[in-house]
């Protein structure tokens, strides 16, 4: 994701950002930050996207405040989700996560 926004012309912002590991050590690492937005089923979600690209082999991930700021309530033992003033309407999880899509709508 990082390089594909990059592409685009998305500007990110160098930094050093000190994360608590599994095992509770903590590691400071180069990240680099940019705003962005993300719409999932018809909802814009403006957020501060935090890369990390010395990390191997890693996916996107969304963050709880990711959640927070767009509504989005986990479901897991039904494998599913919702937006929170939308509680009948649930939508299931891919068995893919490669399959799932997110399209940028480009940059603060």
């Amino acid at each position: 994701m990082f390089n594909l926004l990059r592409e685009r012309g998305v500007e990110f912002q160098k930094m050093e950002v000190t994360m608590a590991l599994a095992d509770g050590s903590r590691t400071t690492m180069e990240a680099y930050i940019a705003p962005v937005s993300i719409e999932v089923e018809g909802r814009t979600v403006y957020i501060d996207m935090l890369a990390l690209p010395k990390a191997k082999d890693n996916r996107t991930l969304l963050g709880s405040d990711f959640l927070g700021k767009s509504g989005i309530v986990l479901d897991l033992k039904n494998r599913s989700w919702y937006f929170s003033h939308k509680l009948h309407h649930k939508i299931c999880f891919k068995e893919d996560l490669d399959e799932i899509r997110y399209r940028l709508l480009g940059v603060l």
